[in-house]
């Protein structure tokens, strides 16, 4: 009986040695995979945090060199395995032709907007890999609106009228609502309209229309009337209080819508003057918008040339033609045949021309006899 339980607790004993060398084999197997595991980690870990790096570099870069935002990809796609120029590549063309022909920017403007754009994309993908390692994320405020371009380039008046009914003004990132419409006046103007503090910057009530690429100020009778744009020098657009852009008001006098218009018959020049015998009796007949008045004259020969000075004097309004007709004729008094025409000159000036103000000579048609009139138009505008 003792026999038996002394070969047991040997076999028991042997077991547990047994168990034991096995346990010491697979210990430095059971460390090597747990230290792989942490290696591995290790790396990867270490790689996402290189590569956001790289990633912040680019998204600073670009917060100064938005325009060089290429370049700025290239260099981060090199450094990096992520493989992104071409993706942003197509993201850049549809943000140009998401703008279109509304932003009207130069290229300088519009590679700055796509720079914006580009990183706000950069800043995405790298809070996605951020969060993979639980890394914090990043944000970029709001942009600030930024206008290029407006149509007209200025505020003409005319007297009290605004030459424009709106000014348009194109860019990016542009909010109707975020504006604020500054009014540096004309101090004399100001003071003239019993305006107080002439020499402070006035804000205007009102409000902007349009959208992300373009917006408009109303002018006139539907925005800032023309009795404010008289005393007003310059206009502001402010958003956050910073000054956007900022527009010229030129002043000219209203412009005038009649005019004085003279019209003074110096001579006529006598070509031709139909009679075959000798000198001839010649009647002349100048007619102004329905003024009339003649000039006779008991001899005159071909070659020589006749002082007649009839002037006339009108006032016309800009929608007014002026007529001018002579008619001339050599004087038979049924002596020989029927009086002889010398001719006529019929002639309309337009306002858009001035009426043709200046010195003019003129042939007449020539049936019989010939001539040409000398004659000035002198037009001074009234109101």
């Amino acid at each position: 009986m003792a026999a038996l339980r002394g070969r047991s607790d040997r076999h028991q004993h042997i077991l547990r040695l047994k168990t034991m060398k096995i346990a010491k084999l697979f210990r430095p197997i059971s460390q090597i995979s747990l230290a792989s595991i942490l290696i591995l980690c290790t790396s990867s870990c270490l790689e996402i945090d290189n590569t956001l790096a790289q990633f912040d570099s680019a998204i600073n870069s670009l917060e100064n060199e938005s325009a060089n935002w290429r370049q700025v990809v290239k260099d981060l796609e090199a450094s990096t395995k992520e493989t992104i120029s071409y993706e942003l590549e197509n993201f850049a063309q549809n943000t140009i032709n998401s703008a279109g022909a509304e932003m009207r920017c130069n290229v300088n403007f519009t590679n700055d907007y796509v720079g914006h754009e580009v990183r706000k994309k950069l800043i995405k993908k790298r809070n996605e890999l951020a969060r993979k390692i639980g890394a914090a994320t990043r944000s970029i405020p709001e942009p600030e609106p930024v206008i290029c371009n407006a149509v007209p380039g200025e505020i003409k008046l005319k007297g009290k009228q605004p030459q424009s009914s709106s000014i348009e003004f194109y860019g990016y990132y542009l909010d109707p609502n975020r504006f604020q419409i500054i009014a540096n006046l004309n101090e004399r103007a100001a003071k003239q309209a019993n305006i107080s503090n002439p020499d402070s910057a006035k804000v205007i009530n009102r409000q902007l229309a349009g959208g992300r690429f373009k917006v408009a100020l109303n002018l006139g009778q539907n925005g800032i009337p023309g009795s404010l744009l008289q005393v007003i020098d310059r206009i502001v657009l402010k958003s956050d209080n910073r000054e956007i852009y900022s527009l010229h008001v030129i002043h000219g006098k209203a412009e005038p819508t009649k005019a004085k218009v003279t019209v003074n018959f110096k001579s006529v020049d006598i070509h031709n003057d139909a009679d075959p015998i000798g000198k001839a009796e010649a009647k002349f007949t100048f007619r102004v918008n329905g003024q009339t008045k003649n000039w006779r004259h008991s001899s005159i020969n071909t070659g020589s040339s006749y002082k007649v000075n009839r002037r006339f004097e009108l006032i016309l309004a800009k929608d007014e033609i002026l007529n001018i007709y002579v008619n001339g004729v050599d004087i038979d008094a049924g002596l020989m045949d029927e009086d002889d025409p010398l001719g006529q000159i019929r002639k309309n000036f337009a306002a858009s021309r001035n009426w043709g103000a200046g010195s003019h000579n003129i042939r007449s048609s020539c049936p019989d006899g010939c001539y040409n009139v000398n004659f000035d138009i002198d037009v001074d505008w009234v109101e």
